[in-house]
């Protein structure tokens, strides 16, 4: 009985129940800090995908403009093409068009 008192009110495991309440507290300690490291993880993660998503919109952005220049210098090409046709009617008379 005297023991079993003993085993409920914590008495005569000194040395026992400090080491138990150390182990406690370390055990507290490493999930803290497991914690912290799964957030830090989880910040890395999510910056690294918004700087991939704006890496593919400018990669998108980049494509479009490269599609306009293409498309604006197409249509300077054919601008200076008209532009040598209209010159050329306008030094050759009214007729001069028509027949060279």
């Amino acid at each position: 009985a005297e023991r079993r008192r003993r085993e409920l009110l914590g008495e005569g495991r000194g040395a026992a129940a400090a080491e138990g309440a150390a182990a406690t507290r370390e055990a507290r300690r490493a999930d803290r800090l497991a914690q912290l490291r799964s957030k830090q993880a989880g910040a890395a993660a999510s910056a690294m995908n918004e700087s991939l998503s704006a890496a593919q919109e400018r990669g998108e952005k980049l494509a479009q403009v490269g599609d306009k220049a293409e498309n604006l210098a197409h249509e300077a090409d054919e601008f200076a093409s008209l532009a040598k046709q209209l010159r050329r009617q306008q030094e050759g008379g009214f007729f001069g068009g028509l027949f060279g």
